[in-house]
């Protein structure tokens, strides 16, 4: 039976009674409220790479000499994870990205509304 990481946390909660569970997660996404569900992914993709880095870790412990074990860590450890990360951080940046060009646009555009309002009140109160 294959097994994966909502499937095996599906129903896991903590001592807090607060802490939502993927069925909560995915009610949420249904009415529209995406990011906690890329919150929960983003935790248990760090959770995943802290064990990475811990295998390599015990990996490099057990070599039989220092350069062996800085090798190790490094190529089975740090540059693996990093390159995962990064590749799987891509949608995340993406979204943050455009959510930022977003509210920058949005306060343009209210910005050049209210430069509007206020010329045309200005100029109006010179006619008088």
């Amino acid at each position: 039976m294959p097994c994966n990481a909502r499937a095996v946390n599906a129903e896991y909660r903590l001592a807090c009674t607060h802490s939502k569970t993927y069925p909560a997660v995915w009610r949420e996404v249904a009415d529209g409220q995406c990011s906690t569900l890329y919150e929960k992914d983003e935790i248990l993709m760090y959770i995943v790479a802290i064990g990475w880095i811990y295998v390599a870790l015990m990996m490099a412990i057990t070599e039989t000499n220092i350069v062996a074990g800085v090798a190790t860590f490094l190529l089975y450890g740090v540059a693996p994870v990093s390159i995962v990360l990064y590749i799987m951080g891509t949608p995340g940046r993406r979204q943050r990205r455009k959510a930022e060009e977003a509210r920058t646009e949005q306060a343009a555009k209210e910005e050049g509304k209210e430069a509007g309002k206020e010329s045309s009140k200005a100029g109006g109160a010179g006619k008088d």
